[in-house]
């Protein structure tokens, strides 16, 4: 005998028996879970059906009774709820309200919640099938969509109404639940996905932390404090809202030393000027290697001593690259030139941070592309509408976040 404990003024009691077909423990363990579930779903309907009941007089007398048939963490259930009239004089479901059930919506919040979080990580037919296993009956694959594309439509809203409180509509920014740190470093990146209407999306992703910390005796490190935030959006659209997301989470204006870590594209160093003026600037030191050895070529010898003239006079550099000082293909002197332009004055931020360790590479920003945008959205044969992946993203957020 199962007592469910009380969590409104309903106490259910369910009897159940099990029958087992034979001695082995898969078959005990089968049985027992078949019963447990049927168990619980007549103590769900139970517990409904009392909740009903307990409006009194109207209840028993309610005519227009509606069936109602839910995906619950144990199966399918249905329910029977009767209808009341407000003041106004629209009709209602009292029992839905008190439920917390949504209109139109066929399963429970947390099994909404649950294919949510499974469409985060897998494929949505993948999810449908990992959920259909765990609650016991078949989900069809496009009701994780559906859930994703709603819940993720209400996060980016209720997102929307927050950074346009900071910035347009001039309201305080939120205070963070922790303390300020005194140092921060925050990384940003792009990554390309492709669209259903045959053009690519700019996935732009920032990860923030205050240190980076050795994993026991391992040569592994992680990120302490880490806030990873990504969106699909112009680069003004992005700085506003992980500048929100930086105030929320650590009070990003009051840190006292903010480092912006980047491979020095133009739209990442205007977020400084734009919507972080409190942090300094930091250029990537492999991605200038990298276009060093790409302007050199095979030539080993150029690439050695055009690398300790970048970092020891890069605007020297620069305009011997336009002067032509240097046997590179034109072209790519240009590009090098104008790179070292924007970002020669960059290279050496962190030697200005003040004590600690600061990082002058892109791994974190680089390895958190991976992690929040690769690893789902560029596997093979994969395209999406743009608002299909921003509604995924805002979801797939919120599960790294939680881990």
């Amino acid at each position: 005998m199962l007592e469910a404990q009380e969590v409104s003024p309903v106490r259910v009691s369910v009897c159940f028996t099990i029958d087992v077909p034979t001695t082995s423990f898969c078959a005990i363990e089968e049985a027992c879970a078949a019963a447990g579930r049927a168990a619980a779903k007549e103590a769900m309907v139970q517990t409904v059906h009392r909740l009903e009941a307990a409006r009194g007089h109207r209840a028993r007398k309610a005519r227009h009774g509606r069936k109602r048939t839910l995906l619950t963490k144990v199966g399918y259930i249905t329910i029977t709820r009767g209808r009341a009239r407000r003041g106004d004089g629209t009709r209602y479901f009292p029992l839905d309200e008190r439920l917390d059930l949504k209109p139109h919506h066929e399963a429970s919040p947390a099994v909404r919640r649950r294919g949510c979080d499974l469409a985060a990580d897998y494929p949505y037919r993948d999810a449908a099938r990992l959920l259909s296993r765990e609650v016991g009956a078949r989900v069809d694959h496009r009701a994780p969509w559906r859930w994703v594309q709603a819940e993720g439509d209400a996060t980016l809203q209720a997102r929307a109404e927050r950074v346009n409180a900071m910035f347009g509509d001039g309201e305080a920014p939120p205070r963070p639940d922790r303390p300020v740190p005194e140092r921060l470093t925050a990384a940003v990146d792009a990554t390309g996905i492709r669209l259903i209407e045959g053009e690519g999306a700019s996935v732009k992703v920032g990860v923030s932390f205050t240190a980076s910390e050795q994993v026991g005796a391992t040569k592994k490190r992680r990120l302490a404090d880490r806030m990873v935030f990504a969106d699909i959006c112009d680069p003004d659209s992005f700085g506003q809202a992980f500048a929100y997301e930086l105030e929320r989470t650590y009070g990003g204006h009051r840190v006292e030393r903010l480092m912006l870590l980047a491979d020095g594209e133009l739209w990442i160093k205007h977020l400084c000027d734009d919507w972080l003026p409190t942090a300094r600037y930091q250029c990537d030191h492999w991605h200038l290697a990298a276009k060093i050895r790409e302007a050199c070529g095979a030539d080993d010898r150029r690439y050695r001593r055009m690398v300790a003239k970048a970092f020891e006079a890069p605007h020297t550099l620069a305009r011997d690259l336009l002067a032509g000082r240097w046997r590179v293909d034109p072209e790519k002197a240009r590009e090098l030139s104008l790179y070292l332009t924007h970002n020669g004055d960059h290279l050496h931020t962190y030697r200005s941070m003040g004590p600690g360790e600061w990082m002058r590479g892109s791994a974190p920003a680089e390895k958190h592309v991976e992690l929040t945008v690769n690893r789902r959205f560029k596997r093979r044969g994969m395209r999406w509408s743009r608002r299909g992946a921003r509604n995924l993203l805002a979801i797939r957020l919120e599960v790294i976040a939680a881990r």
